[in-house]
């Protein structure tokens, strides 16, 4: 049984509100954080006290600029502290991650008078707060746009991150290695199978020491037309070791991928086929990059969560109303084919257009991340607990 409750408040100030559901549901709250401009949710995750670390970027009121914004809850959502990165033009956060107790926000900025485009890593304390700022500048004389997507951990604690480098019309991709002590540069790779690469997510094999990196590219595989996934694995100093093109006669846009317990990796691609909305659910095996499965479902949905939790999975979409507002469903299912056909398990929705940013089991509680634009100035961050 879910236990949830959706409310909607506005402050001036980075605050936050919340209800209570009665006596012994303390625990289960839904929370929105910001007001007076704009707040987007990005990603969080949880320590081992269920305190939240929540990142999203806010625009600027007195200009077009953004910021970097973290915020800090304890075990209940209330906020402790926030902190924000401004740049020197619109930074914009991709990813939280946590290494050894500690945890690192990926972010890119592109600079407003020279028009530059680099990415960074912020190092936070216990409180949330940013204590260390690592810029990855270009060259002078380099007129590539660089968009880091992904950041990971190798057990060694050397960091990895995987990006989009941009030559005019050309889009390739790169993989940074950077040291476990001082974050300095190593070696960087830079590859492509066609002049139309996306990133999208990088994932460290810890039993191999081997990298794969996940994205879109426009080359052409066996029975395949349009946009393709694309898998390259690596080598921890970035020798390449194998690619795959994977896809349909159709375009399949990536909207998700996810590790799962085994090891499995899920990528979960959607493609238009005769005006017919296909999502398309692939799990590869990372020691080769085969296929081991594949389902197609007739559904119009964007899946931004998939947990799976022994038999069980749980999987947030969000689906559009009447109105052209974005509604979120999360479903608990025994079998993804199953999704639609059962009721969600919880209905995000109302005023405003909900957007699913993050997905979190811990326990009997999922924590779901959201953003709630009002289409107007304002958008809010949201972070519900709800148990099930």
């Amino acid at each position: 049984m879910i236990r949830y409750i959706q409310i909607v408040c506005i402050f001036s100030t980075l605050l936050c509100c919340a209800c209570s559901l009665g006596e012994g549901d303390e625990d289960v709250f839904s929370r929105l954080f910001g007001g007076g401009s704009r707040q987007q949710a990005v990603d969080f995750l949880l320590d081992d006290n269920q305190f939240a670390y929540i990142v999203g970027n806010e625009r600027l009121s007195n200009n077009d600029s953004t910021a970097v914004l973290v915020i800090k809850t304890n075990e209940l959502g209330v906020s402790l502290n926030h902190s924000r990165f401004f740049g020197l033009g619109r930074s914009e956060a991709e990813k939280i991650v946590s290494y050894q107790n500690e945890r690192f926000v990926l972010f890119n900025t592109r600079e407003s008078l020279n028009s530059q485009s680099f990415y960074g890593i912020l190092r936070l304390d216990a409180e949330g707060e940013i204590i260390q700022e690592i810029i990855y500048m270009p060259n002078e004389e380099d007129n590539n746009i660089f968009q880091a997507k992904d950041l990971v951990f190798s057990s060694n604690g050397e960091a990895y991150v995987l990006g989009n480098l941009i030559n005019g019309t050309q889009r390739k991709l790169f993989i940074d290695k950077l040291s476990n002590i001082d974050f300095e540069r190593q070696r960087r790779r830079v590859f492509s199978n066609s002049n139309a690469m996306q990133a999208f997510n990088l994932v460290w094999l810890e039993a191999a020491n081997e990298l794969i990196a996940v994205g879109s590219t426009t080359q052409i595989a066996e029975n395949t037309a349009g946009r393709n996934l694309f898998l390259a694995a690596f080598s921890e100093n970035l020798v390449e070791i194998d690619q795959r093109v994977y896809g349909s006669m159709g375009n399949d846009d990536i909207q998700l991928m996810q590790v799962v317990s085994d090891g499995r990796i899920e990528i979960f691609s959607k493609r238009a086929n005769n005006e017919e909305p296909i999502l398309t659910k692939w799990s590869i095996r990372p020691r080769d990059l085969n296929v081991i499965d594949q389902i197609n479902l007739s559904v119009d949905a964007d899946v931004v969560a998939y947990i799976e939790r022994g038999t069980q999975i749980f999987i947030g979409v969000e689906v559009s109303e009447a109105t052209e507002d974005r509604d979120i469903r999360v479903f608990q299912l025994n079998d993804l084919r199953d999704i639609f056909l059962q009721e969600p398990i919880l209905n995000i929705g109302g005023q405003g257009s909900d957007q699913l940013n993050r997905m979190l089991i811990e326990g009997n509680h999922l924590y779901i991340l959201k953003t709630l634009d009002f289409r107007n100035e304002n958008s809010l961050i949201g972070l519900s607990k709800v148990e099930f």
